[in-house]
């Protein structure tokens, strides 16, 4: 679900069904939300506000790319059972 508040990261594609997009940008977002929590304890209750709905929009954008990571994860037979399957078809 992409909310209207989210902004995309230059790159970042939707749309993309690559399973190495979607690895890619679960470490964009895992590494953003580290970083925004680090400033959010350096800022205190000034900027708390601020750095909370930029790390709810984080949040969202991993949710994001998170599940269509697990999905094609299901859908996608791993290497092995590839290699498997090539060996015992020829």
């Amino acid at each position: 679900m992409v909310l209207e508040a989210d902004v995309l990261l230059d790159g970042e594609d939707i749309h993309s069904s690559n399973p190495e997009d979607a690895e890619h940008w679960v470490r964009v977002y895992s590494e953003l939300l580290v970083a925004v929590m680090g400033l959010d304890r350096q800022l205190g209750a000034d900027g708390f506000i601020r750095i909370r709905d930029r790390a709810a929009r984080r949040e969202r954008r991993l949710a994001f790319w998170q599940e269509p990571r697990q999905q094609v994860a299901r859908a996608t037979p791993s290497s092995r059972e590839s290699t498997q399957a090539a060996a015992g078809s020829g």
